[in-house]
């Protein structure tokens, strides 16, 4: 009797949790995914993306670009090894679509490949840009044209990952959810 009021109360618990997971479901779809090329447009809600270019750089420029910059240092204190790093530039333009008071927010727009993601760099991007700010207000029709700077570290992928890191498949993600915008390079 026991047995089959602890199976019973196990079957409920069950069915209680399916349940459950279904409304989940129901409530939040699972995301879809639009995805262009470099040079194609992405419409985002009011305004219109293209992916210029793409180039991979020896770490080295950064100095040259910025004097004095350093993100990563060493346990000692030094500057990270540029041999450990690699950079890329990803060059953007921008167009306002609408004339909404809306701006484009480049802080939450992050960068993937396979499980790596991450950001760039503030004090970069605004010394690439000439800006203060990862905000643009544009007027309906006006373009802008930015500099994504990418760093990679050595730490942050496998061994095998690394040495291959620039033949990889990245994205540009502008949106997650309910439908993922991104670029593909």
């Amino acid at each position: 009797m026991k047995k089959r009021a602890i199976a019973g109360m196990i079957l409920l618990l069950c069915l209680a949790a399916c349940l459950r997971i279904y409304q989940v479901n129901e409530q939040y779809p699972q995301t879809q995914t639009e995805t262009v090329k470099m040079g194609e447009t992405l419409r985002l809600d009011d305004y219109d993306v293209i992916l210029l270019s793409w180039e991979w750089q020896d770490s080295s420029i950064l100095k040259e670009i910025a004097p004095g910059y350093s993100v990563m240092t060493d346990e000692n204190g030094n500057d990270y090894p540029e041999e450990k790093e690699r950079v890329a530039f990803a060059k953007l333009r921008i167009t306002k679509t609408t004339n909404n008071h809306v701006a484009f927010n480049m802080e939450n727009v992050a960068l993937e490949s396979g499980g790596w993601n991450n950001q760039w760099d503030a004090i970069l991007y605004e010394t690439l840009n000439g800006t203060d700010s990862m905000v643009s207000l544009l007027k309906k029709g006006e373009s802008r044209e930015i500099i994504i700077p990418i760093e990679l570290y050595d730490f942050q992928f496998h061994k095998q990952d690394w040495e291959t890191v620039t033949q990889r498949q990245f994205c540009i993600v502008f949106e997650n959810y309910p439908v993922k915008r991104m670029i593909k390079i």
